[in-house]
Order: C-alpha cells, then sequence, then structure tokens
C-alpha cells in the first residue's frame, strides 16, 4: 500500500514538473510556430512521396491508406494528376526537395532550440553541432518515413482492407516511434541514454497516434468539414499538427523531469 502511495505522489509530481515547466516556457504559444513548419513540412514530403511511388507503379495502393487515414475519397487519377498527370515530374521533384528540406530545417531548429531552453544550454555556442545534428535528424527521418511508407504499401498489398484498417493504428505507432526518437535522443546537449528518452518518445508516439484517430473519427461525423471542402480539411489539419506540436514539446519536458534536467517541484 505504502509503495502505491509512493508511486502515485512520484506521479502527481512529475505531472506538477511538467505543466510548469511547459508553462514557463511558453509552449502553446512555440507549438504555433511548430505547426506551421510541420505543414509547410508535409505539403512536399507529401508531394515527394506520391512521385516516387507514381514512378514506381504503386500509386494505387495508396488510395487506401488515404482512405484509412482521412476516409477520403480520391482516386487513382486525381493523385496522378496532383503528381504532374503525364508532364515530366522532375521539376516538381527539384521544388518539393527544396521547399522539403527548407521547412524540415526550420521545424528541427526549432525543436532544438526548445532542448536549449528546457535542458538549460547556449544553443548560441554550439551552431555547428546544431546544424550537424539538424543534417543527422533529417536523414534518419527521411529514411523511417521511407521505412514507414514501404511497410504501409507492402501491407495493403498483402492484406484486404479489413486487415489494414485494423493494423494501421499499430503502424502508425511503430512509425512515430522511429520518426521520434532520433529527435530526442540527438538534440539534447548532455549526454542522454536511450532510456532516458524513451518515455518522451513513446509518449509522443502514442498520443500522435491516438489524435490522429480522435481527428479522423472527428473528420467522418462532422457535417462542418464536409461542408467547407478543402478549408475545412486543411483547418482540422492545422489544428491536429498544433496539438501534435504540444506534444512533441511535453515529451521533452518530460524526458528533461525523468532525467533529473527539471527538479519537481515539492
Amino acid at each position: 500500500m505504502g509503495e502505491e502511495s509512493s508511486a502515485v505522489t512520484d506521479f502527481q509530481r512529475t505531472v506538477r514538473a511538467v505543466v510548469a515547466e511547459a508553462r514557463e516556457q511558453r509552449m502553446t504559444l512555440v507549438a504555433a510556430g511548430l505547426a506551421y513548419y510541420l505543414f509547410l513540412l508535409l505539403v512536399p514530403l507529401s508531394l515527394l512521396a506520391l512521385i516516387v511511388l507514381e514512378e514506381a507503379g504503386e500509386l494505387s495502393h495508396v488510395v487506401p491508406i488515404l482512405h484509412s487515414i482521412a476516409e477520403t475519397k480520391v482516386t487513382v487519377g486525381t493523385l496522378h494528376q496532383i503528381t504532374g498527370g503525364d508532364q515530366p515530374r522532375e521539376r516538381a521533384a527539384v521544388i518539393a526537395s527544396v521547399l522539403l528540406i527548407w521547412s524540415a530545417t526550420r521545424t528541427f531548429q526549432a525543436l532544438n532550440r526548445v532542448f536549449a531552453d528546457v535542458l538549460e544550454t547556449n544553443a548560441d555556442e554550439r551552431v555547428v553541432q546544431e546544424i550537424l545534428e539538424v543534417v543527422v535528424v533529417l536523414v534518419l527521418t527521411i529514411g523511417s518515413i521511407g521505412f514507414v511508407a514501404a511497410g504501409g504499401v507492402l501491407l495493403a498489398r498483402a492484406t484486404d482492407a479489413a486487415s489494414w484498417y485494423a493494423s494501421a493504428p499499430v503502424l502508425l505507432f511503430v512509425g512515430f516511434v522511429l520518426l521520434f526518437f532520433p529527435i530526442y535522443y540527438v538534440f539534447p546537449a548532455t549526454d542522454v541514454t536511450v532510456g532516458e528518452v524513451l518515455p518522451g518518445t513513446l509518449f509522443a508516439a502514442g498520443a500522435w497516434t491516438l489524435s490522429g484517430l480522435g481527428f479522423r473519427l472527428y473528420a467522418e461525423a462532422s457535417r462542418s468539414v464536409h461542408l467547407y471542402g478543402v478549408v475545412g480539411a486543411v483547418l482540422l489539419l492545422m489544428t491536429w499538427l498544433y496539438v501534435g506540436g504540444l506534444v512533441l514539446l511535453v515529451g521533452v519536458v518530460l524526458n528533461a523531469v525523468l532525467g533529473g534536467h527539471v527538479v519537481p517541484e515539492e
């Protein structure tokens, strides 16, 4: 009984410390800027992914994936037109790549500054290291996204629609873990272990998965999303990215608190 009471007390202290630090760092405001960069990151990334799948002849397998994520009625023909139709795609791929690199760099720089603020390190004194960290995380992120996308396509080809819908949340969770782990492991200026970054990684991955499923259900049930069409979908996406950005930042604080870098208040 005493151990349970102690565990509850520790949990409450941790929650209070996370909330207090998040408020001190004004993370609700920082999350708004992060959501903007995440949106700019998502657009060229999606276009590049569609171009690659189009060239590989796998575009038809994206339709059930999009349907399971957003309940969209998009067709292969629509995706074909988005990637440029019958026109050469090299120019679109180059433009999308430039936008992807710029938006990813800005996103990861913003995250890196949050790590510096929470861990109380001077980011201005480690500019070269910051650039290297951003490059490393960018490469690992692209690799993780490619791995998950390939797994999703293979799963869509090997299973029926019902099996895909059932396994999609698991695939999303694994994908988010692979996506967020390099961020929490590489960016801290202090030495961290795998165990120290797992709480924030698992928290962020689980929250992104659950929030994604929640927003998908809302999109299916809400008349406003269907009424306003693309505008409603963009607003819903921006809201989800804001929530996701805030979750990422809370994960930074959670790791810092559990790692002893932020002392919980008594």
